[in-house]
């Protein structure tokens, strides 16, 4: 107990230090002072051991004062904000952060050009750089970056400078245009690791459907920034953050089945140190965060201490790990996960036993003929366990966000149990897969139903209406108040809580009976909602036509009677594309048998960025000028992966079976315009229409008196012209445009060519969803259901009629 009260003084110090502007020979001195009082009064036990305590609280202050740069000259930070361009150049030490319209680059500086002031220095520091997302980097490589320098922003409600300072970033470039200087030498080990972990994250993509890909990308490799928003929300609103992220129960699942098999391979010694060899660089694949290195650091002393025959000391192992990671990374003790992380641990380690202990007892009051200790473990295990973290984390929580969430125990209850075998079954799936994807997959079957499982569960608690507290922002003495009741209220309470730390892993896991009916009737559970999956997205025997709500920009899913499938555009936004195709394309074999670049704008072209790795596409056909750069990444992942891409001709024709058709009516600089036919449908797609084209389509008959026509370009009025769409004369009017965005409102100029035609936009109606069966229309939307048809019952008499 000794080092608890040492790290609590170091911890404190650190603390103290942030708030006192103090240099660091001040606490040098002050903690030297202390080193010869504990001396002098090294007979006396009270003073020695307050003098040791200050000791250490000193020299937390100083280990703060000395991480702080000194911003001279030769700190790239020193140049922010002085209104100049400037060029930078330095070394990629992270994988790059892909967002939605955005790549984010830490860059290691190691020269400055100022061309303006004719500064021209050697520099050290990190900068973060805000780059297009259309660009290709990687951890190694050396880049020159032009843009404005800056001091991160910072508001009322957060201050991003200060939670970039705490990762030694104090300067960004909002603004950046990059340039390549070829690959730099690196750690080899640490690019080995970096190029695992990108080729981890593809197979993932291949393996499981959106949303559950990027749900498992965050759980297994600490990659979360392409999770959904919604998604990312509803796991806020649930207290279930910790689930999408690399945190200690990861890593104590995999420790637990690190030593279960090395130790029966390899023997007790050396399975013991394989098995700390694979956290060390599970650890530096994943990132090396501050939850995961402090669940690192208490899984390798875990380790140490079953090899020397030592029981573990919970306190002792969570204050040594948290004095190692403060002391590489003082600025740690002020961000919000590893406070988190810190206190759900302390937790566990004080209230999970007596929690534990205290459910035995119950189960064997109220149910006396069970066997109280297996129940009471198992509703430990599911209920417990949580409210023994919550206990401690419930402050932080409020300080940093500013709310509860009151299905927090509920949603955890309910998700937990599947987390270790969705762990394990998906890092099964995703090793093998990356030695041979068709073995993999067969794996990825019996893991996807978890993640399932869990995302829906979530969104179901998440929309639960008050499933969420909003507090305000507390007091600190209100934050001290509540840890000094809970922890005097603690001490008083006894001393069994000091005999071990809780074991995470449910009991469950190595259950032994009844093995054989339980795997069977898993296997059949598994298999039957594969099944009725795939039953659920087989061809109807109808044409359907998705416009697909992707935000700005369009993405148009074709579904022929026949079951192929074509995909025109993707939209901006590859987070939502993903997860539309997610719904709509059969799982586990997503299959597009046409991707069509239809148009050359980055809007239309920026969410295919991963569809190469998540689906299996057959041919392509691409039209318009190769200019942008969305548009050459796609050319390029198309090449790379072999896949036949053919150039769009006008009057070129596919046949997508039982007689419905696509062809190609016009061909200009900024794509195609699309004709989709099936019996009386006839469906206009004039994606890539330029005002060049436009005499073209008027002098058709064939474009005159159409079902539908998806208007071009969110419905811009210069490639809409009212002669165009008088002609058109379609029963339906369709529009793809951002929700929130022009033109939620039509076009004024348009309104009077439209006039009494039914129209739906993505921004008012989601998702549309078109069949057909040659002689009537079905339409259904997401939400604000239009009163055209409905295909409830396949009523034709409820269906619209199509010209013939």
């Amino acid at each position: 107990m000794a080092f608890v009260w040492v790290s609590a003084a170091w911890f404190f110090g650190i603390a103290l230090a942030s708030l006192a502007p103090l240099q660091l020979w001040q606490w040098l001195s002050l903690a030297a002072g202390c080193v010869f009082s504990t001396i002098t009064f090294r007979q006396d036990h009270r003073s020695r051991s307050l003098f040791a305590l200050l000791t250490f609280l000193f020299l937390g202050g100083a280990r703060w004062a000395s991480s702080k740069p000194d911003l001279n000259q030769d700190h790239v930070a020193f140049y922010a904000d002085i209104g100049h361009e400037v060029q930078v150049t330095g070394t990629l030490l992270k994988d790059p952060d892909v967002r939605e319209t955005y790549t984010l680059l830490e860059l290691s500086s190691e020269r400055i050009w100022v061309p303006d002031l004719e500064i021209q220095k050697l520099v050290q520091g990190l900068v973060l750089v805000r780059a297009s997302p259309t660009g290709s980097w990687q951890y190694g490589q050396r880049l020159k970056v032009t843009g404005f320098l800056e001091r991160p922003p910072e508001d009322d409600d957060f201050s991003y400078r200060a939670f970039l300072a705490r990762q030694g970033i104090l300067a960004w470039m909002p603004e950046a245009y990059t340039r390549s200087l070829g690959m730099d030498r690196v750690n080899p080990l640490m690019e080995l690791l970096h190029r695992i972990r990108q080729r981890a994250l593809i197979e993932i993509q291949r393996l499981f459907p959106y949303p559950e890909a990027p749900l498992l990308a965050g759980i297994l490799l600490g990659i979360e920034s392409r999770i959904p928003e919604d998604l990312v929300q509803a796991y806020g609103r649930t207290g279930t953050t910790h689930i999408i992220a690399i945190s200690g129960f990861n890593i104590t699942i995999l420790a637990g089945v690190m030593i279960a098999s090395f130790g029966r391979w390899l023997g007790r010694t050396r399975g013991l140190i394989a098995a700390g060899i694979v956290i060390i660089l599970y650890t530096l694949l994943v990132g090396a965060d501050a939850p995961v290195v402090r669940a690192a650091l208490m899984g390798s002393l875990a380790l140490l201490a079953r090899y020397i025959g030592r029981r573990v000391h919970g306190l002792t192992s969570l204050a040594v790990a948290g004095v190692i990671m403060t002391m590489i990374s003082p600025q740690s003790i002020l961000d919000a996960g590893f406070q988190l992380s810190f206190a759900a641990t302390l937790g566990l380690i004080l209230y999970a036993e007596p929690l534990g202990q205290a459910a035995i007892k119950l189960v064997q009051r109220c149910f006396p003929k069970v066997d109280p200790r297996r129940w009471g473990n198992i509703l430990a295990e599911i209920l417990l366990l949580t409210m023994a973290a919550q206990i401690t984390t419930l402050p932080v929580i409020v300080w940093h966000f500013h709310q509860i969430s009151l299905v927090s125990l509920l949603a955890n209850a309910w998700i937990l149990p599947l987390q270790p075998l969705l762990m394990i079954l998906s890092g099964i799936a995703t090793i093998l897969g990356m030695l041979w994807h068709p073995l993999g997959q067969l794996i990825a079957w019996f893991a996807w139903p978890f993640s399932a499982l869990t995302n829906q569960l979530v969104r179901l608690l998440a929309n639960t209406p008050g499933a969420v507290l909003y507090t305000g922002a507390p007091s600190v003495g209100g934050l001290l108040g509540y840890y000094t009741l809970l922890f005097s209220i603690t001490a008083l309470w006894g001393s069994s809580w000091k005999q071990k730390i809780v074991q995470l892993l449910p009991s469950w896991v190595s259950a032994r009976p009844s093995i054989t009916a339980t795997g069977s009737l898993t296997a059949l559970t598994l298999a039957t909602l594969l099944v009725w999956q795939s039953y659920q997205r087989q061809p109807d025997g109808l044409l359907h036509l998705m416009i697909l709500d992707v935000g700005s920009g369009e993405a148009v899913l074709i579904r022929s009677p026949s079951g192929a499938t074509i995909l025109l555009n993707g939209g901006s936004s590859p987070v939502s594309l993903a997860t539309e195709l997610g719904h709509h394309l059969p799982y586990p074999n997503p299959q597009i048998d046409w991707l069509i670049l239809g148009g050359t704008q980055y809007q239309q072209l920026a969410g295919l960025r991963d569809i190469v790795n998540m689906t299996s596409i057959q041919h392509a056909l691409v039209s318009g000028n190769p200019g942008g750069a969305a548009y050459r990444r796609i050319r390029d992942q198309l090449n790379t992966a072999e896949i036949p891409v053919a150039t769009a001709e006008v009057g070129m024709r596919l046949d997508l079976g039982d007689g419905s058709t696509l062809e190609v009516l016009t061909q200009g600089p900024f794509g195609v315009t699309i004709l989709l036919q099936y019996g009386d449908a006839r469906i206009l797609l004039p994606t890539g229409l330029s005002p060049g084209e436009v005499p073209d389509l008027l002098s058709s008959p064939r474009t005159a008196q159409t079902t539908a026509v998806l208007l071009a370009d969110g419905g811009y009025e210069g490639v809409n012209p009212d002669r165009l769409l008088r002609h058109f004369a379609p029963q339906l009017v369709l529009i793809s445009s951002e929700s929130g965005a022009y033109p939620s409102q039509l076009d004024p100029n348009l309104e009077e060519p439209l006039s009494g035609i039914p129209t739906l936009s993505t921004d008012l109606h989601g998702s549309m969803d078109l069949s057909s069966d040659g002689t009537f229309l079905w339409v259904t939307v997401d939400h604000n259901q239009a009163d055209i048809s409905s295909r409830e019952d396949q009523d034709p008499s409820e269906a619209t009629r199509l010209d013939s």
